[in-house]
């Protein structure tokens, strides 16, 4: 019994002291990829939001990206209110599937392209990337323009599409 109560202690102690002995490592999923589209300055109404759909396609196959969602109003950032749109998954998918190429639909049938170049980094590489993130985003277009975050949205890195 005695043995089994030092076994035990041990197992405690070495475990507290390797966790303890680790640092914070670079973040291993894909941060999630925040979009606002505009016109003229003005977010899209609601109806277009709530319906719209993001695709690709994967060997001629068009496949939804399901977890493109509206943002929520969560901690002070009113990414709902804001018309924010959100997916975490077109970072794996663009890094470890290759696809780069990306399309949001509209109810009304309209179609605007994202290009999302995501790279999938080794430890050594996202230990010294500026991100700190084992999927860095590389670059981002709609309609093969260079997108930069909404300077008006500031609780959160979101990107802005400015649609004609």
């Amino acid at each position: 019994m005695k043995i089994s109560t030092i076994a035990l202690v041990s197992f405690a102690f070495i475990s507290f002291s390797c966790s303890k002995s680790r640092g914070k490592g670079p973040q291993v999923v894909p941060t999630v990829l925040f979009m606002v589209i505009k016109t003229n300055g003005v977010r899209l109404d609601d109806n277009n939001l709530n319906t719209l759909k993001l695709f690709y396609f994967k060997n001629g196959v068009k496949t939804y990206v399901s977890d493109f969602m509206r943002g929520v109003n969560e901690g002070g950032f009113n990414a709902f209110d804001l018309g924010v749109q959100g997916t975490r998954k077109i970072g794996d998918i663009s890094a470890d599937e290759n696809i780069k190429d990306y399309y949001l639909e509209f109810q009304n049938g309209d179609i605007d392209t994202l290009f999302v170049n995501y790279r999938h980094l080794n430890e050594n590489d996202a230990f010294s990337n500026s991100c700190y993130c084992y999927y860095p985003l590389e670059q981002l277009k709609f309609n093969g323009t260079v997108c930069s975050p909404d300077s008006t949205i500031t609780q959160q890195k979101v990107y802005k599409f400015d649609k004609p």
